[in-house]
């Protein structure tokens, strides 16, 4: 993963609009692959979504969240939702990396390298994100109630190296922050919560982002503070 960080606290979000082909490759659509680190002493919040346009008539969505310290993934591509689920508790302050891989209906969730074996998704022949519209990172969009969002709230804590299907959009927002910032929405901070923990049974060593940066209320492309995907 990359080394770019960012501190998500409040109501802080991340959304980057997803550039739709007129006819996406068949391949395109029937993959998708996410991997990113967090660290929190929050137990719920969502970490990272990606939802078709909601002018869709079914609604498509990818999302990650925790749950009472637990992580929990739904993928629903137009026909039903599904909830993978994996036990924490994932609030205690260490780094944990997470790996979210589709090919088709088949899903690997996976945290810190469990070892969890592929799941197929409902109905088998849904195969397809046909239309990834946009991505959030870190929070959920203002007065937003469909795709599984009503009652939800955002993240608090770092994430680190988050990369989606090729796109990483914390090093795209670190590497376009100007060293002297105007604007008091994008800050320079470090993830202060990837600090060193042990416990009698295993010990973890957390890895501080090298560049990290507090995220609050900032998009790219869209919205307050803008930044262009070259």
């Amino acid at each position: 993963m990359s080394e770019y960080g960012a501190q998500f606290k409040d109501e802080s979000m991340l959304s980057i609009p997803l550039m739709m082909k007129s006819d996406p490759p068949a391949l395109d659509m029937q993959q998708d692959n996410l991997e990113f680190g967090f660290s929190t002493d929050q137990p719920s919040g969502v970490l990272f979504y990606v939802r078709n346009i909601e002018s869709s008539q079914v609604e498509e969505r990818i999302m990650i969240l925790l749950n009472g310290g637990d992580l929990e993934a739904y993928i629903d591509l137009g026909a039903g939702s599904t909830m993978l689920r994996v036990l924490g508790p994932f609030n205690d302050t260490f780094r944990h990396v997470v790996v979210f891989k589709r090919f088709g209906n088949r899903v690997l969730f996976d945290v810190d390298n469990i070892g969890y074996e592929y799941d197929t998704l409902e109905p088998v022949d849904e195969t397809e994100f046909n239309e990834r519209y946009l991505m959030v990172v870190g929070g959920v969009e203002t007065n937003m109630t469909s795709y599984g969002l009503d009652g939800l709230h955002g993240y608090t804590g770092c994430l680190t190296g988050l990369t989606y299907n090729g796109m990483q959009p914390l090093e795209t927002l670190f590497r376009s922050n100007p060293e002297e910032d105007q604007s008091n929405t994008v800050h320079r901070q470090q993830c202060q919560m990837f600090q060193v923990k042990e416990d009698n049974n295993k010990a973890k060593t957390p890895v501080t982002p090298t560049q990290p940066i507090m995220v609050t209320h900032c998009s790219l492309l869209i919205v307050r503070f803008s930044f262009y995907l070259l």
